[in-house]
């Protein structure tokens, strides 16, 4: 049942037992290794609810959007991310209005008949830039809760189709099935460990690469949160650009510095490197004169840095 005052209630009610650590972290998981994803991506969270898993994306820099059918949600996650992403209030993906490079839609086509499925399989297309990605959570028919209770969803009590049978309808409408694969994990909310299907999916004919060269993202499971394996190098380069922004700030103020004193003494920049000594010739009193200003720009600069 994919109906928008069922989710309003539900919301209101505030029982989310899907929105769980464990979940939402294997889940961000999948979709990195799964996808490939870039830190150029533009991704929907559709059907996101509390949008976790577009939350892990959108602190990590990604441009993530964010859509539901219960506007009361919508209004929620609009009031927390302000002008950072567009939230929209939906029914059916045809209700988006532009593109993404990757659309995670979590936990919602179990929700919806399979004979519905097509019909968003097409609709998700429609609204995939070229070379996108579609990736898919969902239950899988080996889920003990399901089973347990007639393949009712015991937080809301209503009817789960498990998403085994999306991948051959995937196929028929030309799809590349990229990963499918099936996972066990503990949920705080259940005695029984819940099963879950992730299916990633690709337009056949269709498979250019992400727009841009961004790094691709590592799932860091010791921090349990993203990561750019590519910022460290960048923060050294940016470093290393303000240590030489400096040195040439310094050497700017050396080469004043030495200037100014030649002017003081009435030498020329053309005299400096004249101050040659040999046994056979002693310095001459020019020479002597440029080797004492040279000495003196050089003690005060030695001075100053100390005093920094």
């Amino acid at each position: 049942m994919y109906d928008k005052k069922f989710w309003n209630d539900i919301y209101r009610k505030g029982f989310l037992p899907w929105t769980d650590k464990n979940k939402d972290t294997l889940v961000v998981q999948k979709v990195i290794e799964d996808t490939k994803l870039t830190q150029s991506a533009k991704i929907l969270d559709y059907g996101c609810g509390e949008g976790q898993i577009g939350k892990y994306f959108l602190q990590h820099g990604l441009n993530v959007d964010f859509a539901d059918i219960s506007t009361v949600q919508v209004e929620t996650l609009r009031k927390e991310l302000g002008h950072q992403s567009n939230v929209y209030a939906v029914t059916t993906p045809e209700d988006i209005p532009q593109k993404y490079d990757l659309i995670i839609c979590s936990g919602v086509l179990h929700h919806i008949e399979p004979n519905k499925w097509p019909d968003f399989l097409k609709q998700f297309n429609n609204i995939l830039e070229k070379g996108g990605t579609l990736w898919i959570a969902g239950f899988d028919e080996h889920d003990e809760v399901l089973k347990q209770n007639h393949g009712n969803a015991p937080a809301t009590g209503q009817h789960c189709w498990p998403i085994n049978d999306l991948i051959p309808m995937a196929k028929k409408l030309g799809f590349e099935v990229v990963s499918n694969q099936i996972e066990c994990f503990k949920i705080n909310a259940f005695d029984t460990s819940r099963t879950q299907r992730f299916i990633c999916l690709k337009p056949k004919h269709d498979q250019i690469s992400v727009k841009g060269k961004a790094p691709s993202l590592k799932f860091n499971k010791s921090a349990d949160r993203v990561e750019y394996t590519s910022q460290r190098l960048q923060n050294l380069k940016d470093r290393r650009s303000n240590y030489a922004a400096k040195g040439k700030d310094k050497l700017a103020e050396k080469q004043k510095q030495m200037q100014q004193s030649l002017q003081e003494n009435n030498l020329s920049i053309e005299d400096m490197g004249k101050t040659t000594y040999s046994p056979e010739k002693s310095l001459s009193e020019k020479s002597k004169k440029i080797a004492t200003v040279q000495m003196s720009v050089y003690k005060r600069i030695l001075q100053s840095e100390k005093e920094k």
